[in-house]
């Protein structure tokens, strides 16, 4: 298994240990993580997010998967996953979310919050101030963009983020020519990491029966 570290924390062969300055020091069994995201629509990241959190959970971990729009807050998902929903109604609508994320990682006090995509990475940087003590990871799940097709209010996290990476504690890039971008940005090489989109050889397994059929 591949381990790496974000300021004190570290995952890898046996039990996690964090060194984050809330509730937990030292060696622990368990950590409570909390991932964030815009929208748990279809897609590669939100497919990844939510094999991610299933699969911490099923190790005992506490996790909280946060999302930006309404859902049926406090429900499980797969894995034992709770969901949170910060209600927001419109792109141009973040004090009222915003301070719903603030109370919601209050309650919960998570040793980790993972904020998935430009726009919740802007999100958790900006009001990390009056969040808990934790460990701040963003996640990076692309390379190269060409935001010449997207409006100016849709470019303007992928702006933000450049200019926030410092708040970060670890960023997990899900390929070399992400880190590589990163890199070439002004972020500082140590604070980041590769870890390439896994695939879940249970459910995506050959099947010469149905391939069959298709033909």
């Amino acid at each position: 298994r591949q381990s790496y570290s974000a300021g004190g924390c570290g995952w890898g062969v046996g039990p996690p240990r964090c060194g984050a300055p809330g509730r937990r020091s030292g060696l622990v069994a368990a950590m409570v993580v909390c991932f964030l995201i815009r929208s748990l629509d279809i897609g590669g990241s939100q497919t990844q997010i939510r094999a991610l959190a299933a699969g911490l959970a099923r190790h005992g971990h506490e996790v909280h998967l946060v999302q930006f729009f309404d859902v049926d807050a406090g429900r499980a998902v797969e894995g034992g996953v709770i969901l949170h929903g910060l209600g927001k109604r419109s792109r141009y609508q973040l004090v009222g979310p915003a301070w719903r994320l603030i109370r919601i990682l209050r309650n919960i006090r998570p040793d980790i919050l993972h904020a998935y995509l430009p726009a919740a990475n802007v999100v958790a940087a900006l009001f990390r101030p009056l969040m808990p003590p934790l460990r701040l990871v963003w996640g990076v799940r692309a390379a190269r963009m060409d935001l010449r097709p997207y409006d100016r209010l849709s470019r303007l996290p992928y702006r933000l983020q450049r200019l926030l990476a410092g708040r970060a504690d670890l960023v997990i890039c899900n390929s070399s020519a992400a880190r590589a971008d990163l890199v070439r940005e002004g972020m500082a090489p140590d604070r980041l990491r590769v870890v390439p989109n896994g695939i879940d050889s249970a459910r995506f397994a050959p099947d010469r029966a149905a391939g069959d059929r298709v033909r």
